[in-house]
Parts: structure tokens; sequence; C-alpha cells
């Protein structure tokens, strides 16, 4: 007998298969979305505190980034955050957090402190979620399971 095609229940196994490894596949990869969308956005905070350093070493003037939970505007800049951030010492009722460079480009680091600023602190299994503000420079960095958000807490890389 010569056969053309594939039976019914062969083509209802493979259909079984191909949604087995689609309920599989699926969660995973959203998952991978988010975290990749994470390191994302603070490698753009990071990037962007530099060319604020940079604006005011250029310029010889100091410049101010403006930080809230939601978004963050600078010297040529002004972006929304997907997930939300939080930084090191806010309050409850605390809306925003100014980040002042000196004309050198320097950070003041008040009471030897750096600044911390943690995006979505909730999810574990990113690689980069913090960016942690020196007197000098900006740092990524991981922040650990169950602390706050504090660079006492956060392992820089």
């Amino acid at each position: 007998m010569n056969r053309r095609g594939f039976s019914l229940i062969e083509l209802m196994v493979v259909i079984a298969i191909i949604g087995t490894l689609l309920a599989i596949a699926v969660p995973r990869f959203t998952e991978t979305l988010k975290k990749s969308a994470i390191e994302g956005e603070v490698r753009e905070l990071s990037l962007d505190l530099m060319q604020a350093r940079a604006t005011a070493l250029t310029q010889r003037a100091a410049t101010s980034v403006i930080l809230t939970p939601v978004s963050y505007s600078g010297p040529g800049v002004s972006r929304t955050f997907k997930y939300p951030v939080t930084w090191q010492g806010k309050a409850a009722g605390d809306s925003q957090i100014k980040i002042d460079f000196d004309e050198r480009g320097s950070y003041d680091v008040t009471n030897n402190t750096n600044l911390a600023i943690c995006v979505a602190p909730s999810v574990p299994d990113a690689r980069v979620d913090s960016v942690v503000v020196f007197s000098l420079g900006n740092h990524l960095g991981k922040l650990t399971l169950g602390g706050t958000c504090d660079s006492g807490h956060i392992t820089v890389q």
C-alpha cells in the first residue's frame, strides 16, 4: 500500500510534543527577557551618570541628575524606568534624590557613604541590578539576596 501524508495520531503526538516544549521554554524566555531588561536599565543609568560627570568636568560647572522611583533626568537626558527603582537611604515619603557632581566631576560622598541605586531589587536572578556611585566613578553591582539597597549589601562587579 502506497501511503502519503501522516495519520491523525502521528500529528497529535507531534503537536503534544511541541506544546510540551513550548510550555517549558516560554516562562524561561520571558524570565530571561526581564533579567536582560533590568540589566540594560542599570547599564544605561550608569552610562548616563558617567556622562553627567563628564559634562561637569568638561564644562567646569556643577551638574545634577534628578532620580525618582520611575525616571531620571540630567544634562541632555531624560529616561523612564520600566521597573521600580530605589536608592540608599530612601524613606517612604521620598519622591526624588538629587545627585550632584561638582566642577571636577566628583560626587560628594557624605559620611563616607557611597550612593547605591537599585533597579527592581525584588528580582533575584539578574546579574547586575545596582549602580554604586563612588566619589570618582560608578560601578555596577548585584544586591545580595534579602539585603536592603545600600552599598554594604551590594557586590560590586
